[in-house]
């Protein structure tokens, strides 16, 4: 693995430790003791000093090829499986003399932690069977599953470890070779054993050695020669664990059994299938019933005549779901209700209900017809009709009790018995609409659309298939992404950006498996990686085929239920909308594709997209293109940046830059874009992150000390950059970074040192005459008039400089400072027109922020103008979960203010607690002048005359006019401000100036208003 050489290349003993530390490993981490040996490296105990996080940390020598080959493997598979169950990768890196990997450190034990009966590993199981399945859909084998490989945490859940000897979807060398033994002896399949190509089973193998060695003590074929266990391990189908266990239930022993079977083809086909024998086929009710309930009205009509019927629907529609709801019905009203299930065997179907015939029965039918006419039952319910075997079927045939089924669309119900008597359809069960769906979350639907987009999202991954939505919904869950209580779900905005954006995996597919043909499952593994956002034109494009071809295969997968096409659905910048096709089954093909098949497949489709589209670089990385995924990265970020969406363009860039230090790709102007998007986003842990890759990377030493002087600056340290940033830079870019830092760290500087600052980066920005240098100017310098209380002057420098020639974030940040101007201006018509109209744009984008802006702008002229008739709170809900915290103090904030001057008991407690929330935001985003502010609201909802004077002279220290003038109005009109601030006010009141602090309100007051509650007592008192 080629890594870039760091200055110093030698080892250095630990002070204190027998142990070296790599002088790679960053110093934010902070190495302990040794946890764990092995063939691999060693692993130490450790503490990320910048976040506070308990690590581990694995190191190896790089002069071992074998275990770097290993250790790069399991690098790529850690960074595509950020999922739930497997640990999670912090960072990575190293020279030519270590390599290191930064994880998650886990406190719990090795499987089985003391668990032995099977009740309490049950649990456990389903856990690993849904991680396993979630790695398998990635296209990943893990291959060394084994008690040392998983840990059980404190809260119970098993977490997958040591993807080294992983094989898959991920870049880089392979180290299998043919006729090569790969694994842990005790729990290596058969297969395995022979060298042969592992897949999807192997890995259920040993999860099955491993859950019997925790419930008997031993694995399959044990012994003390590891060849004598090879030997029977192939000849040999292993014994029943019923032998061992006697009252372990049937449904355990046939899972426990079928995953240890000598033959793959003997053993659950994937994880998902073994997961649904877990669980006896049947999903636990996540939700409530979401369908149209005439189906199940259908059933029960029919049981109460006496007669049969069946309902039909695709795999995973909610077939089994309906027969349930119809059975609660009927037994709610005193029937007696039985299920039987599919078999093979003759009266296989009815065991469960009948018991089964004596061996030496000469007349087994007659028997069970016998036990069938005494056994006190009403209805019998058969999932999936055609399973039952036909001489259980003929027993049915006689009419006495009503027989409920399920069956598949298109396809007769198979006759009741001899006598050709049918189970007529009585109903059709159909995928969920979006709007059912959008009625499960709960949460703002103004400003978030956590309900209209949560749906939609849902029904994208879905397509309203009952059994995907509660799949994907326990993935949610898992991911914590969302919470499901009482058969609602409530979910964040970020969290839906996130499972938008791809970064949660692809959707899950169906627990049904069957058939495929190979051609077909071919194409459906392909459907698996280019989903989301799958379309029949990429497939074509990716494979070389003709579209029609293509779409007529598709038609075959739907008919099969392996795929479903959502009809005039598109992604982020799609035009036109096309019908996206989403996997709901399972691909073969995935686990027994060469890796070069793989890696030629996911360049082949990421071809098939623009640069910067979402899903792109996943692509890139996957087929081992780090120079393309590090430019695919900017192109991403700038896209994400026109959406509103800063966060997710500052992960974006940081993936690609992790892979570029770690793959040793250069980053070009990758290093310039995250650098830039780290100081506007501008909190510690994202520059802390930001300057460490800096430092391991080729970036220019320019970068790496003006990321480090933001990082200084945010941190309360910005004293040891001082005059570093002064000199001019030759590259524009970089100098319009320094400008930003410099600026940033001025604003808590005096009025005039600031002004100064502005005014030279205002002459710089001139002199360089670029679009972005002339936007960034226009930001300064109304910012700055604002600032001074110079509102139209600001308003026509920001309008001016939204009319730029630069991203559409940067041009409707300015339209929304002219807009706050415009407010300030009293000019509330045009403002509000404004406000208005970024609204509804920003509302169709999903402009989230933007969005916001606008919805407090009109709030604000409600505020000043006195007409809004109370607290706004289903917007103060909406602002709390935008985690933007500048915006969210600002609504908050206004909220506190309206609160204030409505005058009521209760709306004054309101907006002091909304007061406090507000300034805590402002805090957050080291917006200082803007928390006193917000303080001082609070104060004037519940006076303090201490608090009030205290907060006077932190508003005064701030400098700013604006606060200053709000803030001692405020107390003093509430009679929580005592002394003499007259002073004061008649500095700030000297330096106003006309066009900017006409008597307009601004926060809370008008500059009259503020002069009245100065005035003496003989004084009309100004009213809120």
């Amino acid at each position: 693995m080629p890594l870039p050489p760091r200055a110093a290349a030698t080892m250095s003993l630990y002070p204190g430790r027998a142990f070296f530390r790599p002088s790679s490993l960053p110093e934010r981490y902070e190495l302990g003791g040794l946890i764990g040996t092995g063939t691999q490296g060693s692993v130490y105990a450790g503490t990320d000093q910048q976040t506070g996080e308990r690590v581990a940390i694995k190191i190896l020598p790089t002069s071992d090829p074998g275990a770097v080959t290993r250790v790069t493997r399991e690098i790529a598979a850690l960074r595509l499986l950020a999922i739930p169950g497997v640990v999670r990768l912090i960072d990575s890196g190293g020279d030519e003399s270590d390599t290191w990997i930064v994880m998650e450190r886990l406190d719990g034990a090795t499987f089985p932690a003391g668990r032995r009966t099977w009740e309490d590993l049950r649990p456990l199981v389903a856990s690993l069977l849904e991680t396993l399945a979630r790695v398998h859909d990635m296209g990943l084998l893990h291959r060394d599953i084994k008690p040392g490989n998983v840990i059980v945490d404190g809260s119970g859940r098993p977490v997958l470890l040591d993807f080294g000897l992983v094989r898959g979807a991920v870049a880089g060398p392979t180290i299998t070779r043919i006729g090569a033994v790969m694994g842990t002896p005790l729990y290596m399949a058969p297969e395995q054993v022979r060298g042969d190509r592992a897949d999807r089973r192997t890995d259920l193998y040993a999860l099955g050695a491993m859950v019997r060695e925790a419930l008997t003590g031993e694995v399959p074929f044990h012994g003390e020669q590891i060849g004598q266990i090879f030997d029977a391990r192939l000849r040999l189908d292993p014994p029943t664990i019923q032998g061992d266990l006697p009252g372990l239930p049937d449904g355990a022993v046939a899972l426990l059994d079928a995953l240890v079977a000598r033959r793959p083809e003997a053993r659950p086909s994937s994880a998902r299938e073994a997961l649904a024998l877990l669980e006896g086929g049947r999903a636990p009710e996540l939700l409530p019933w979401l369908g149209a309930r005439d189906a199940i009205d259908a059933l029960v009509a029919a049981a109460r005549a006496g007669a049969p019927g069946a309902v039909c629907g695709v795999r995973g529609s909610g077939r089994t779901r309906a027969l349930r709801e119809a059975a609660a019905l009927l037994e709610a009203e005193g029937r007696v209700v039985r299920w039987i299930s599919g078999a093979d065997a003759p009266l296989g179907s009815l065991r469960t209900l009948l018991g089964e015939p004596a061996a030496d029965d000469e007349d087994p039918l007659a028997t069970m017809r016998a036990r069938l006419d005494r056994v006190d039952v009403s209805v019998v319910i058969a999932d999936d009709w055609d399973t039952v075997d036909p001489w259980s079927r003929s027993l049915l045939a006689d009419g006495r009790r009503c027989v409920l089924a399920s069956t598949l669309p298109g396809r007769s119900p198979a006759p009741l018995g001899p006598e050709e008597r049918a189970v007529p359809q009585v109903g059709m069960v159909r995928p969920f609409t979006v709007a059912a769906l959008e009625r499960l979350f709960v949460g703002p639907e103004r400003l978030l659309h956590l309900q209209s987009d949560g749906g939609a999202l849902l029904f994208r991954r879905t397509g309203g298939l009952a059994a995907l939505v509660v799949g994907e919904l326990r993935r949610w869950v898992d991911a914590e992404l969302a919470e499901v209580s009482t058969g609602r779900v409530r979910t964040t905005r970020r969290a839906l950006d996130h499972i938008a954006g791809g970064f949660a995996g692809p959707p899950l597919a169906d627990v049904v498996e069957g058939s495929i043909p190979g051609d077909l499952d071919d194409l459906l593994a392909w459907v698996h990686l280019a989903s989301p956002g799958c379309t029949v034109e990429r497939l074509a494009s990716a494979r070389g085929q003709p579209a029609w071809r293509v779409d007529l295969a598709i038609r075959q997968l739907e008919a099969l239920g392996a795929v479903a096409r959502l009809t005039g659905l598109s992604r982020a910048g799609d035009s036109p909308a096309r019908d996206v096709v989403e996997p709901l089954r399972p691909a073969a093909a995935l686990a027994s594709w060469a890796n070069d098949t793989r890696l030629a497949a996911h360049s082949a489709l990421a071809r098939t997209l623009l640069p910067g589209a979402e899903g792109r670089m996943v692509h890139l990385v996957a087929a081992g293109d780090g120079v393309g995924a590090v430019q695919d990265a900017c192109a991403l970020a700038e896209r994400l940046l026109d959406d509103g969406r800063l966060a997710d363009a500052v992960a974006a860039v940081q993936e690609a830059a992790r892979l570029a230090v770690s793959a040793g790709v250069p980053g070009g102007g990758l290093w310039r874009t995250l650098a830039a998007l780290a100081i506007r986003e501008g909190t510690r842990p994202v520059l802390a992150t930001t300057v460490e890759l800096l430092e391991q990377s080729d970036a220019a030493p320019a970068l790496v000390e003006v990321a480090s002087a933001a990082l200084a600056q945010v941190s309360g340290q910005g004293e040891r950059y001082a005059g570093k940033l002064d000199a001019v830079h030759p590259d524009p870019a970089v100098q319009l970074l320094r400008w930003e830092v410099r600026l940033q760290a001025a604003a808590g500087a005096a009025r005039a040192e600031y002004h100064a600052v502005v005014l030279a980066a205002e002459r710089w920005a001139v002199e360089v005459g670029t679009d972005d240098a002339l936007a960034a100017r226009a930001n300064w310098c109304s910012s700055w008039l604002y600032r001074e209380g110079r509102m139209r002057e600001a308003a026509d420098v920001a309008e001016r400089g939204a009319s730029i020639p630069q991203p559409a974030a940067g041009r409707m940040r300015l339209a929304m400072r002219a807009m706050s101007c415009l407010l300030l201006l009293a000019e509330v018509d045009r403002a509000g027109a404004l406000a208005r109209e970024l609204v509804s744009l920003a509302r169709t984008r999903r402009l989230i922020q933007i969005e916001g802006h606008g919805e407090w702008m009109l709030r604000a002229i409600a505020n000043q103008s006195r007409t809004a008739e109370g607290i706004d709170e289903e917007l103060v809900e909406a602002a709390r979960g935008l985690d933007a915290p500048p915006l969210a103090g600002l609504i908050l904030v206004n909220e506190a203010v309206i609160g204030w001057w409505l005058g009521t008991r209760e709306t004054r407690a309101r907006g002091a607690a909304l007061a406090r929330i507000a300034e805590g935001e402002f805090q957050k985003s080291g917006a200082t002048a803007s928390a006193v502010w917000a303080r001082a609201v609070g104060i004037a909802c519940e006076p303090d005359p201490v608090a009030a004077n205290a907060c006077a002279a932190d508003a005064v220290a701030t400098g700013r006019p604006d606060i200053i003038l709000e803030v001692l109005g405020v107390l003093k009109l509430t009679g929580g401000l005592t002394g003499d601030w007259t002073t004061e006010l008649g500095a700030v009141l000297d330096g106003l100036q006309p066009a900017g602090f006409n008597n307009a309100r601004r926060g809370a007051l008008s500059p009259d208003e503020v002069v009245a509650a100065f005035a003496p007592a003989s004084a009309p008192a100004a009213s809120p």
